[in-house]
């Protein structure tokens, strides 16, 4: 398997548990490889792999590793579509297979993934102006949205923090 720079498609995870780098990989101008697929590269000490390849997607952030070792959710994904305005987010189980697909009918994901206290949160974005903050409870399945009205500014990238740390977001 061939591995460079230019097929870097967003920034890695580590999972330290495992000690094992998850690598968001695209398609390769002139290389044969299909601008709808998006790959996932695992390296660890045992091997180097493509375990992962989804037909029709494409990166829409980093993979975000979750640091509760006692959940089933290992590892989760954002994905947009390549040819719709829809995305998902898959969770991986502690083997980095497919368990879950969270998916978001008629939006795309428009922000990186960020995760506190076994909630995922991500902005979404329907392409008329209207925006969306995502809200997935990892255990229970929960989903939730809010609509962001007047807001048209489009949104890349989020922060979640505690500013007053007072454990409350």
């Amino acid at each position: 398997l061939q591995f460079t720079t230019d097929s870097l498609a967003a920034y890695y995870a580590y999972d330290e548990n495992s000690r094992t780098f998850l690598v968001p990989c695209k398609f390769i101008p002139d290389s044969g490889i299909d601008p709808g697929i998006a790959r996932m590269q695992i390296i660890n000490e045992d091997h180097s792999d493509y375990n992962s390849i989804y037909t029709n997607r494409i990166w829409a952030g980093p993979p975000v590793i979750n640091p509760n070792t006692d959940s089933s959710a290992r590892a989760l994904l954002p994905l947009n579509y390549f040819d719709s305005n829809n995305s998902e987010i898959q969770i991986l189980d502690s083997n980095f297979d497919p368990t879950t697909i969270i998916g978001f009918p008629d939006t795309k994901i428009s922000s990186n993934l960020m995760l506190k206290n076994d909630s995922l949160y991500c902005f979404s974005d329907a392409g008329n102006s209207e925006r969306f903050l995502q809200k997935y409870n990892i255990e229970t399945g929960d989903l939730t949205s809010a609509e962001f009205i007047g807001f048209s500014a489009a949104i890349n990238s989020a922060l979640l923090a505690d500013i007053d740390k007072d454990s409350i977001d």
